[in-house]
């Protein structure tokens, strides 16, 4: 049974676990041949950077001690063309990640959805996200969204 009084960064495994989920998913989305284009021409040390505040977005965002000190999402993901089926891809990597590691349910569902951002953003999105819990079509969100702007923008 888990304490619903502790954070879902600490429920997670902190840090580490963070990272290593980060780890996981990042290689998946780069080697993905539909996506791969969204990294193609990052070099190694703009990867690292990125790796480093997508860690950090995600600690703050899971109720961790990091600050996210980059920008938000919305600006981060403007004029990117993310398509529906970019979204299913996402989707499809992320839920592997997340099955690798076993996240459980109940961490999965914790974040509420705002599901009226959801089909704003990217067409497609709604039934791409339909498949998973609350909590990760959250993250999805507030990761192209940002935990601060919830207005959307145009893909």
């Amino acid at each position: 049974m888990t304490d619903q009084s502790t954070s879902l960064y600490a429920r997670l495994g902190g840090y580490d676990a963070i990272t290593a989920v980060v780890e996981n998913l990042l290689p998946r989305l780069v080697n993905d041949a539909q996506l791969g284009r969204f990294w193609q021409n990052r070099g190694s040390d703009g990867m690292r950077r990125e790796k480093q505040l997508l860690v950090d977005f995600l600690c703050a965002s899971a109720g961790g001690p990091l600050y996210y000190t980059g920008r938000d999402m919305a600006l981060s993901h403007k004029g990117m063309k993310i398509s529906g089926s970019d979204w299913t891809t996402f989707i499809r990597h992320l839920n592997a990640t997340l099955d690798a590691f076993k996240v459980p349910r109940q961490e999965r569902d914790q974040v509420s959805f705002h599901r009226k951002y959801q089909g704003r953003y990217c067409r497609g999105l709604e039934n791409t996200t339909r498949k998973l819990g609350p909590a990760a079509r959250s993250l999805i969100t507030g990761v192209i969204l940002g935990s601060q702007n919830k207005e959307a923008i145009r893909c």
